[in-house]
């Protein structure tokens, strides 16, 4: 009996994982698709100039700010699904939906449509980071954090080298309407793992109300020793790197 108990165990503690592995990848892989390879696709335009294109580095903006819409997003019940997966759910939906668009578009001939579409796809890819982040603290028990978030990461770290320079080779082998058309894809089938993502067993209250939601964990943050200093930490942290990196992909690229 204790030995089926341990099996049955093991199953749903490597289910989580495997489940959190596929939302890390979703995570990561619009990331790219709205920053260092999409200034690859506009510097194959020669009529877009590098301030342009510096310019797409704004469409960071939803990932630095997403604290903004969170309480919101904890604090409203989307419309299936349950209260993390749903809202995951529907922000790959909008991320799919985005890369599509934008596959359809180019460019040379529709530079601010793509701009927005692309800032669609960043705040849904944050909306979307939100959802994970919270369901992986409801899902996982102390004891399972590690390798929670260790499996998380690793699916978010490859993502990125999926959407980041094989999406490049792949753009210059075949074109980057399949390119953007594939990741879409790939962004979807990432969905079907949401579909089948285990209930959370310590899924913490939904807030009361907004204000809970907001001043809650404000509440709750400034109670830990120094919380300005970790505060100042968490900014600044990587700051010198995203600004210098901003257009490190341009440069390689067009060699100026």
């Amino acid at each position: 009996m204790s030995d089926s108990k341990e099996i049955s165990w093991r199953h749903r503690v490597w289910y989580k994982y495997s489940v959190l592995l596929f939302m890390g990848f979703g995570s990561g892989l619009p990331l790219a698709l709205t920053s260092s390879t999409l200034q690859a696709w506009f510097s194959d335009f020669p009529n877009i100039d590098l301030t342009a294109i510096g310019a797409l580095s704004l469409l960071g903006l939803p990932d630095t700010l997403k604290w903004l819409w969170a309480p919101l997003m904890d604090w409203l019940l989307p419309p299936f699904f349950g209260r993390r997966p749903g809202w995951i759910l529907l922000a790959q939906g909008g991320v799919t939906i985005g890369l599509i668009v934008m596959a359809m578009l180019s460019p040379g001939a529709h530079p601010i449509a793509i701009a927005l579409v692309a800032l669609w796809v960043a705040w849904c890819s944050a909306s979307q980071d939100i959802g994970v982040d919270a369901y992986r603290a409801d899902v996982l028990q102390p004891t399972e954090r590690g390798m929670g978030i260790g499996a998380s990461m690793y699916g978010y770290r490859l993502a990125t080298l999926v959407s980041g320079g094989l999406a490049i080779m792949l753009a210059g082998l075949v074109s980057w309407r399949f390119t953007y058309l594939l990741m879409a894809l790939t962004m979807a089938f990432t969905a079907l793992f949401t579909l089948i993502a285990p209930e959370p067993s310590n899924d913490l209250c939904r807030p009361r109300s907004l204000k809970v939601a907001v001043w809650g964990p404000v509440r709750v943050f400034f109670r830990y020793p120094k919380p300005w200093a970790l505060l100042l930490v968490m900014v600044l942290y990587k700051l010198t790197d995203a600004f210098g990196l901003s257009l490190n992909t341009v440069f390689l690229l067009r060699g100026v």
